[in-house]
């Protein structure tokens, strides 16, 4: 407040409309980011900074009116609409999203704002069209955020699930040369084809491609997909070496403890349970699973540790009806 500033600067504008925001004065944030769009359309943080001081009064719907309304005033800019298109996408409302950002597009095609938009938009749809099973409506869509990124990890990865799912093999081989030539340290390629592999039901050569993604890049993901081949084949030394690296490789992982500390428990080995449980539990002191294993492992011993343990659990999770 004590900033001696020109009022004719946009930045001085910016930064009263955030301190405004911050002392929660809609009124006074609003009349700054109302001024700076007046002076310069273009200005797309200013249209959030609009959305974010009806969001103080909770009305919302009268920001996405005043930005309607904002759009009227200024018919040739894109910013406005790319800026209702974000704020839709972000409440995963993507029918609503994309006819805003497609018209953004076409008011200004050079604006990268709404081209990532777009991108994003036509990427979250072509996920739930694959998790409903719609594989052509997934593929289409995914192609147009393609179009303009051919080369993102997650577009391209997203592709892949699409050929797996659809043991469309040819293509999928085709999509994981791609994502080799452009991200070889990923390990991603070969993770994508151990999951083709699984599907396919070849186990062996599935672990083989996981093994070899994991020395690119090790990962959770990977771990458990390794771990479980792993198991399935019975070979308990393989599995405690896998462990070891898994330790090793993250060392904050709680999942390699409690994998172990179940197999002790299902062996009878309840000492050796709790020891791994408790070494998980000094990596993440707030995971609701090793908190709640552990309480009922103290619990079998009778030890009183178990009640201050379980209560923890509880107070983190209370709505958790298994704690």
């Amino acid at each position: 407040k004590s900033l001696t500033i020109d009022a004719e600067a946009l930045i001085a504008h910016y930064a009263l409309g955030e301190i405004a925001l911050i002392e929660k004065n809609s009124d006074q944030a609003l009349f700054h980011y109302l001024t700076i769009i007046d002076k310069d359309s273009t200005q797309g943080t200013a249209y959030k900074g609009v959305l974010a001081a009806y969001e103080l009064n909770t009305d919302i719907q009268a920001g996405i009116k005043k930005i309607q309304s904002l759009t009227s005033e200024h018919p040739a800019e894109a910013t406005p609409l790319a800026v209702l298109a974000e704020y839709q996408l972000r409440r995963d409302n993507i029918e609503a999203a994309l006819p805003l950002a497609k018209k953004a597009i076409v008011l200004d095609p050079s604006l990268s704002y709404a081209v990532k938009l777009n991108e994003l938009i036509h990427y979250q749809l072509s996920v739930k069209q694959l998790a409903a099973k719609n594989f052509n409506a997934a593929r289409q869509s995914l192609g147009v955020a393609l179009k303009s990124a051919p080369r993102s990890l997650d577009f391209l990865k997203l592709q892949a699930d699409i050929e797996i799912a659809t043991s469309n093999h040819n293509q999928l081989e085709q999509v994981l040369v791609i994502i080799d030539e452009h991200h070889p340290n990923t390990g991603l390629a070969n993770a994508l084809k151990g999951d083709s592999l699984i599907k396919q039901q070849a186990y062996d050569a599935a672990l083989s491609q996981y093994q070899t993604a994991w020395k690119k890049q090790p990962n959770d993901r990977l771990a458990l997909k390794i771990s479980s081949l792993l198991k399935r084949d019975g070979n308990k030394v393989a599995q405690d070496e896998f462990y070891g690296d898994w330790i090793q490789a993250l060392p904050n992982a709680i999942e390699p403890y409690a994998r172990q500390a179940q197999r002790a428990n299902a062996q009878g080995d309840r000492p050796l349970a709790i020891s791994l449980y408790e070494a998980a539990l000094l990596r993440q002191p707030e995971s609701l699973l090793i908190l709640n294993n552990l309480a009922w492992a103290y619990h079998l011993e009778n030890q009183p540790r178990a009640r201050l343990l379980a209560e923890k659990a509880y107070k983190l999770a209370p709505e958790n009806v298994a704690l």
